[in-house]
């Protein structure tokens, strides 16, 4: 390690990077020395290291409330539409107001595939006119 000058295995490394990253430090007791992006690059090879950087990122799109995945795998940032009470349910009668709202903040459609989904209770396709309950 460079900061710490303390030998470690490159394997005891791996094994702390894939649990610890991003926060790495050696792993030697009473060190702490944090382990720099670039080592962690070293340790791991380019194509490890890019691997862990698309996992990491896909993580904090799925821990992000404003995000939501479809089942194509696409990220879909999720914005509360505007209220519309014209809309008509599968049997064409008008949708209440309940289910006019629920609509407006949980019903999404995928720009990549088109999927059409309920974010609460992740119904296909959402669920026109009636909430989740």
């Amino acid at each position: 390690m460079e900061k710490c000058c303390d030998l470690v295995c490159k394997g005891c490394l791996k094994d702390v990077i894939s649990q610890k990253y991003p926060d790495v430090v050696c792993p030697v007791p009473r060190c702490g020395a944090k382990i720099d992006d670039y080592e962690v690059r070293q340790i791991l090879g380019q194509k490890d290291y890019e691997d862990l950087q698309i996992k990491l990122a896909l993580k904090v799109i799925d821990e992000d409330k404003g995000v939501v995945r479809c089942k194509c795998g696409n990220a879909i940032e999720v914005l509360k539409g505007e209220i519309y009470y014209d809309y008509k349910n599968d049997e064409g009668n008008a949708i209440n107001k309940t289910a006019a709202r629920h609509m407006s903040a949980n019903r999404v459609r995928c720009p990549e595939c088109g999927n059409n989904f309920c974010i609460s209770c992740k119904a296909e396709p959402y669920h026109l006119g009636k909430t989740c309950a």
